[in-house]
């Protein structure tokens, strides 16, 4: 049974730079052996039980290290992607907050003022509120009376307010 093994062609060229000569073949062959090397216990002392101990670790975060950095590598278009997207979406929570929050909840108080009014007047002329149907629960509405738009200092101050906005519950 083989096992395929992917090498960054940075990785390769960097061991290439380093050992011009040997071929690509030696080269992963020799990667290969002396990987098993490092991993392979040798008999001896406590101190080569504790040293190789070390060095199973070393090589074992060497590996964890190597495949980071080739995800990271081969999930470039993906964060990318990630990225321009949460920008997107950062700019279009950035238009609704200047652009269209604003007047409507202007309206919306504009429509309680109103609202209230004629409930006044209806209650002065003596009709009788909760016989009017729907019913506004006052206490279920968004607050509105004393809506002023947001204004920041910056766009770092706007940025940093946009982030906490997103930010999972979680991770407060």
């Amino acid at each position: 049974m083989t096992t395929a093994i992917e090498i960054l062609a940075t990785d390769l060229e960097n061991a290439r730079r380093a050992r011009p000569d040997l071929t690509e073949g030696e080269l992963v062959a020799l990667a290969l052996r002396r990987g098993t090397e490092l991993t392979r216990p040798h008999a001896g002392s406590e101190d080569d039980t504790a040293r190789d101990d070390l060095r199973v670790d070393l090589a074992e975060a060497i590996i964890e290290a190597v495949a980071l950095r080739r995800s990271i590598v081969t999930n470039r278009d993906r964060f990318s992607d990630a990225h321009d997207r949460e920008l997107q979406t950062y700019e279009e929570h950035l238009d609704l907050q200047r652009n269209v929050v604003p007047p409507l909840k202007r309206e919306a108080r504009r429509l309680r003022y109103e609202l209230k009014r004629l409930e006044a007047e209806a209650t002065a002329r003596g009709i009788d509120l909760s016989s009017v149907e729907p019913e506004i629960d006052w206490s279920n509405t968004i607050a509105v009376d004393d809506y002023t738009p947001t204004t920041f200092a910056s766009n770092a101050d706007r940025r940093a307010a946009v982030v906490e906005f997103f930010r999972r519950p979680g991770d407060r």
